[in-house]
C-alpha cells in the first residue's frame, strides 16, 4: 500500500496500477483494505475514475462489503472526475445495502457537482441529504457549495444553507469566513461581506487571510468614493483604513514565523555582508546562496 501511495505520488499512474494488479493476483482472497484504499487515492489523484470504480466494484462482489472509507475513497475518485451520476449510484446501492449516509459522503457528492458546475444538484442534494438522513452541512460542505453556486447566480439559496447550519450550531471556520466574504463581495454585496467578516471577529475567530482583507479593503475604499454622503464617506474610509492596518498586523505577525533570525557567524556572517552591498569588495553571492541565507 506504502509503494502504491509512493508511486502515485510521484505521478506514475500505470506503475502504480501495476503494482496493485500484480498485489491482487498473489493473492488468493480478498484484497487488503488498505491496499486498495491507496489505489483508489491513486486513481483519484490520477483522473482515473473507470479503474476505481471497477476495483471498488470487484471488492464488494467478494467481500459482500461496502466499507464506509473505501466507498469515501472511490466516491472521491468518480468526484475529481466529475462523474456525478456514478458517484451517486453507488451511493444509492450503498445506503440500499445498509450503509449509513455521511456528511463525508454527501461532501463527496457535492465536489462531483461542483466540478460539473451542477448548482440546482447540489442543492437538491443537501436538501435530500437533510430531509432524509438528517445529515448535517459541516464547513467543507459549505464551502463546496458557494463554490458552485455563486458562478449560477444562486448566492442567496448557498447563504440561507450556510445561516441555518449555523443557527444548527456550526461554527465558520476561517475558511469557510473567506469564502462567504469572497461570494458576497463577487456579487456586489459589500453589507453581506461585512456582517460575516464582523461576526468572525466579535466570536475571536482567525481573521480572514491577507488577500481578503486586501479585497475588502479596496472594496471600502471604492464605496468610500461613489457615496453619495459625507457620512457614508467617512464610514467607508474608516473601515478601509481599519482593514489596511488589520492586514499590517498580520504580515508584522507572521514575518518571523516565515524569516526566522538566524544567529549569523563565520562563513555565513561574511555572505550576509557581502548581500547588503559586497562593501568587502567581492563578488556578489548567487541566487541559490541567498536562499540558503
Amino acid at each position: 500500500a506504502a509503494l502504491v501511495s509512493a508511486v502515485a505520488n510521484a505521478g506514475d499512474f500505470e506503475r502504480a496500477k501495476a503494482l496493485f494488479d500484480e498485489a491482487v493476483a498473489r493473492t488468493s482472497g480478498p484484497v487488503d483494505e488498505q491496499l486498495l484504499q491507496a489505489f483508489l487515492s491513486a486513481c483519484a489523484r490520477a483522473g482515473e475514475p473507470e479503474h476505481a470504480e471497477h476495483a471498488y466494484a470487484q471488492h464488494t462482489s467478494t467481500t459482500g462489503r461496502r466499507t464506509g472509507f473505501l466507498l469515501s475513497a472511490v466516491m472521491n475518485a468518480l468526484a475529481r472526475a466529475g462523474s456525478l451520476e456514478p458517484a451517486e449510484r453507488l451511493h444509492e446501492q450503498a445506503v440500499a445495502a445498509g450503509a449509513s449516509p455521511t456528511v463525508g459522503l454527501l461532501n463527496a457528492l457535492l465536489l462531483a457537482c461542483r466540478t460539473t458546475g451542477r448548482a440546482e444538484r447540489a442543492l437538491d442534494l443537501v436538501e435530500s441529504a437533510r430531509a432524509k438522513h438528517a445529515i448535517r452541512p459541516d464547513n467543507h460542505t459549505l464551502k463546496l457549495l458557494l463554490d458552485v453556486c455563486v458562478p449560477a447566480s444562486l448566492l442567496d439559496r448557498a447563504l440561507a444553507v450556510c445561516s441555518r447550519a449555523a443557527e444548527q450550531g456550526l461554527q465558520f471556520d476561517a475558511l469557510t469566513v473567506n469564502s462567504l466574504i469572497r461570494a458576497c463581495l463577487r456579487n456586489g454585496r459589500l453589507d453581506c461581506a461585512f456582517r460575516y467578516y464582523d461576526a468572525a471577529r466579535a466570536r475571536g475567530a482567525a481573521r480572514p487571510n491577507l488577500r481578503m482583507l486586501s479585497q475588502l479593503s479596496r472594496r471600502c475604499f471604492d464605496a468610500s468614493v461613489a457615496a453619495g454622503t459625507e457620512g457614508d464617506k467617512s464610514l467607508w474610509m474608516e473601515r478601509g483604513l481599519q482593514l489596511y492596518e488589520e492586514a499590517n498586523a498580520l504580515i508584522a505577525e507572521r514575518a518571523p514565523l516565515r524569516y526566522p533570525e538566524r544567529r549569523l557567524r563565520g562563513q555565513d556572517q561574511s555572505r550576509r555582508s557581502a548581500i547588503r552591498g559586497g562593501a568587502d569588495g567581492r563578488k556578489m553571492p548567487q541566487l541559490a546562496e541567498c536562499a540558503e541565507l
